[in-house]
């Protein structure tokens, strides 16, 4: 997937809940509950043009629906006026927009006794696409629908606490925290996507064991992946049969031949230095549905996975001078390693929702001549959290 138009946003946000201070609501029992939603650390807008997602920046929320509920049963919520029900769904395209923090639009009351947690579903889209249910927040998702930065399907829930100070008893000392008619709650929910990200910055050639007078790259895939995720409320819930290239010389290039969609780029990098390292900008975005049991182990310097553990496979040309006919060569990355001072393999934990793998992908000409044509991808992660990772061949 080209990275045009992806937000310089994702890290999950954190969205505070707590409890309203509202002195003029009449008593209707004192088990009755108020809760006051502040979104904080979130970002709200359409689109902006970046190259790369930033660390431990914030989600984009288009839209976002909030859910009172006991664990069984939806609640509804009313206005200060305990007349109208109170709004819950929120748009970037709806007649007012998204709330301010603190707006009076994110001030909820008179919410029953049962109520025990807030439950937050974001970029679902209409407001007829988001559930009714508790049961309905176990939406499926598709991978390929999980591709656009600035649009991934966001789930976060949190238990209600006393607000402190206590707004349930009298502060003699503190005129601003008199005794409330409605018990006062607040909450931390965390928005999180159930995608990782493998983003493939740029291919760095190296000055050694160079072969021929001009290495192209021509083409990405994305590859050993699960298809599905079942459960919108799970943290893994990974689905479906993985998607994975029979790593042969004739399958591999036979996926290159039928690979479309968001899991290939056609790229045209030339490399045509003899002497000195290249660098070309490539950034490439694909995201996944992590899954913590794919496995990277090393005995006696050879590595090996296990699992979905993401993979890249990569098409190129070599051409010497007054060849007129070029090389097809092609290279698959075995495992992800970081950058660090002592590198480590990415493995299980690592693969994680909001990780992102950011990936320099370093190689030499002898990489494409070896027998086994894997490379090692060395990655910087972020978490949404980079990673930043080298590729093992």
């Amino acid at each position: 997937m080209k990275i045009n138009k992806l937000m310089l946003a994702l890290a999950v946000a954190a969205t505070t809940i707590a409890a309203c201070n509202k002195e003029d609501v009449t008593p209707v029992s004192k088990n009755l509950k108020s809760v006051d939603i502040s979104l904080e650390n979130v970002l709200f807008t359409k689109s902006v043009d970046a190259a790369d997602i930033a660390n431990n920046s914030n989600v984009v929320i288009n839209d976002f629906k909030v859910y009172f509920t006991d664990g069984s049963t939806l609640y509804t919520p009313m206005k200060a006026n305990g007349t109208d029900n109170a709004t819950v769904y929120f748009s970037t395209t709806g007649e007012t927009g998204l709330p301010a923090a603190n707006s009076a639009d994110l001030k909820f009351h008179f919410l029953p006794a049962a109520v025990n947690q807030v439950v937050v579903l974001g970029n679902l889209g209409k407001e007829e696409n988001y559930p009714t249910t508790v049961e309905g927040f176990r939406k499926a998702l598709e991978v390929g629908n999980e591709q656009t930065a600035t649009n991934l399907r966001l789930y976060g829930k949190s238990a209600l606490v006393p607000k402190t100070p206590d707004h349930n008893v009298n502060v003699p000392d503190n005129p601003d925290y008199p005794k409330h008619a409605t018990d006062v709650y607040e909450a931390n929910v965390t928005l999180t996507p159930r995608i990782a990200r493998v983003e493939v910055v740029s291919f760095i050639r190296s000055a050694s064991g160079q072969e021929f007078d001009k290495v192209t790259i021509d083409q990405v895939v994305f590859d050993n992946y699960y298809p599905s995720y079942s459960d919108l409320t799970a943290e893994y819930a990974q689905t479906g049969t993985v998607v994975a290239c029979p790593l042969t010389q004739t399958d591999i290039y036979n996926h290159f031949a039928t690979a479309t969609g968001w899991m290939s780029d056609n790229l045209a990098l030339e490399f045509t230095s003899t002497e000195a390292a290249e660098t070309e900008t490539a950034n490439l975005a694909y995201h996944f549905f992590p899954d913590k049991t794919a496995k990277a182990t090393e005995n006696a310097g050879v590595v090996t996975t296990t699992g979905a553990y993401p993979r890249l496979l990569v098409k190129a040309t070599g051409y010497y001078t007054g060849d007129t006919n070029p090389t097809p060569l092609y290279l698959y990355t075995k495992a992800f390693r970081t950058t660090a001072t002592t590198p480590e393999l990415i493995s299980e934990e690592d693969f994680a929702p909001a990780a992102i793998f950011e990936v320099e992908f370093t190689f030499s000409d002898a990489n494409f001549l070896q027998q086994e044509k894997c490379v090692e991808v060395s990655v910087t992660p972020k978490k949404w959290n980079v990673i930043a990772v080298n590729p093992v061949f």
